[in-house]
């Protein structure tokens, strides 16, 4: 038999023993029991402490590969997410619009005139500035639809060397985006009557005070987009000031942010239509026209070859809109 101490049990059971003066006899398996017990408990106890190994791997040494997840579990969730945050996946091209290649007739079945114009004229997708031209000639081409009891479906492109190719292949039914009537461009659609005229216009930093002419552009760097009209007319200008540097415009730029290198002087020079950089210069001072190219060019709303009907409707139109 095992006298109990004088002292206070301090164990996880010795609450049921404590006092001085009782002197309790308690059979050795009771004792081995109660340890039993107590150390079962305080494992259940530092286990639930314990962190979790497979949630909190240690680092891995250097120079050697971490383990991973199982592949099944990477193939279902992104490394850089959670179960929870999974992106769903891409949605089958169904949902994307029809193509659609018709002549008027068929626009009328479907009751929309799909109008195209450029996503990033005004710094950003689709924001026109006051004065954009492409927002008076997409007004232009609201009316027209309207008049032919159609509704009107704005199509913005984000890059300007895909107007045409999104023109043929059934993205859109005309092309308003003061898109400027070329030869090159008449190879590959129809163009409605001329709605303006318009000058090329180069524009320079306004404390740059040393670009006036077109020799003044002899060693010096200018952007421009290789799709534009703009690229044809500075090579003709290259052939005499054989060291112009043509830059090609980043396809990531916009057309804002192009003129911001203007400004900063990291480009020498950019080009516009006299109408677009008339936008720009109302509000922005850090720009000045140096000189015009040359030349007068029109402005026209591209349509495809074979839609005869479409063109002649809209020339109609535009008589009465603009050239009236």
């Amino acid at each position: 038999m095992i006298a109990a101490s004088s002292r206070p049990e301090t164990g996880i059971l010795g609450s049921a023993f404590r006092g001085r003066s009782q002197r309790l006899s308690v059979p050795r398996t009771i004792r081995i029991a109660e340890l039993l017990v107590a150390a079962f408990l305080a494992v259940v106890l530092s286990g639930c402490n314990a962190p979790d190994d497979a949630a909190n791997p240690p680092p891995a040494a250097p120079g050697s590969t971490p383990a991973g997840p199982p592949t099944e579990a990477i193939a279902a969730v992104p490394a850089d997410s959670s179960p929870e945050t999974v992106e769903p996946a891409p949605r089958p091209a169904d949902d994307s619009p029809p193509l659609r290649v018709g002549d008027l007739d068929v626009i009328r079945q479907h009751g929309e005139l799909r109008i195209l114009i450029p996503a990033n004229v005004g710094g950003a997708f689709f924001l026109p500035r006051a004065g954009w031209p492409v927002e008076a000639q997409y007004e232009a081409a609201q009316r027209f639809a309207s008049r032919h009891g159609l509704a009107a479906t704005l199509v913005p492109v984000d890059h300007f060397s895909e107007m045409i190719p999104a023109l043929l292949t059934g993205r859109g039914d005309i092309i308003a985006a003061n898109l400027t009537v070329t030869d090159a461009r008449r190879k590959h659609i129809a163009f409605s009557v001329p709605i303006t005229t318009v000058r090329q216009q180069v524009l320079v930093a306004a404390a740059d005070d040393a670009i006036n002419a077109a020799q003044d552009l002899a060693g010096r760097r200018i952007m421009i987009d290789p799709s534009s009209a703009f690229w044809a007319r500075i090579e003709a200008l290259r052939e005499r000031y054989p060291t112009i540097e043509q830059v090609p415009r980043p396809r990531g730029l916009s057309d804002e942010d192009e003129l911001d290198l203007v400004a900063r002087r990291e480009i020498d020079a950019a080009v516009r239509d006299s109408n677009v950089a008339s936008m720009y210069l109302r509000y922005r001072d850090d720009l000045r026209p140096a000189f015009d190219l040359p030349h007068v060019d029109d402005i026209a709303w591209g349509v495809r070859p074979a839609a005869h009907e479409l063109r002649e409707a809209l020339n109609k139109f535009l008589h009465l809109e603009f050239v009236a």
